[in-house]
């Protein structure tokens, strides 16, 4: 958990929190007891920063740099919230009004029939994709390690026996 915490991998941290927390390991107390303090006190931070409500997490994304690999189950629970909460259309707003006032043109009446896109709510649902999208501008500068590249060689082992025509 502390090397997703150092890539700013907040999808790999709560994966593996939530493993931890699944209910074979979790009922482990013999082996939660002979921690040391240390791993501890990591894993009370980490408890704290996938809380439910992500309050901590959020904190940490605005504050950090990208690279970074944001935990999308918030942005998904956002999304979903203001897609179901919010209507996709709206009624035109002359059909409010009372008849005196509204334009006699029929055409100006039959285009309040039709209903208007709620741009409000596209707005916010584009805007939450922004900042998905922000995270993904700077790609990681990391390394090949030559010691645990497979070789195409050692990949053959694995595809299974082949069958000769």
């Amino acid at each position: 958990m502390s090397v997703f915490e150092e890539l700013n991998n907040f999808t790999g941290l709560v994966a593996f929190y939530s493993a931890l927390n699944s209910s074979s390991v979790y009922r482990l107390k013999a082996c939660w007891e002979k921690l040391d303090r240390e791993k501890q006190a990591s894993y009370s931070r980490f408890k704290s920063l996938c809380n439910p409500h992500w309050t901590e997490m959020i904190e940490r994304l605005r504050s950090i740099n990208p690279p970074c690999v944001p935990f999308f189950g918030h942005y998904l629970s956002r999304i979903f919230f203001f897609e179901e909460g919010n209507s996709t259309f709206v009624s035109h707003p002359d059909e409010e009004l009372n008849h005196d006032q509204q334009n006699s043109d029929s055409v100006s009446i039959a285009a309040s029939k039709q209903p208007l896109v709620s741009f409000t709510k596209c707005r916010k649902i584009a805007s939450i994709i922004a900042d998905i999208q922000m995270y993904q501008n700077q790609p990681y500068a990391l390394q090949i390690e030559p010691s645990i590249r497979v070789s195409p060689h050692f990949i053959f082992l694995f595809q299974g026996p082949r069958h000769r025509t």
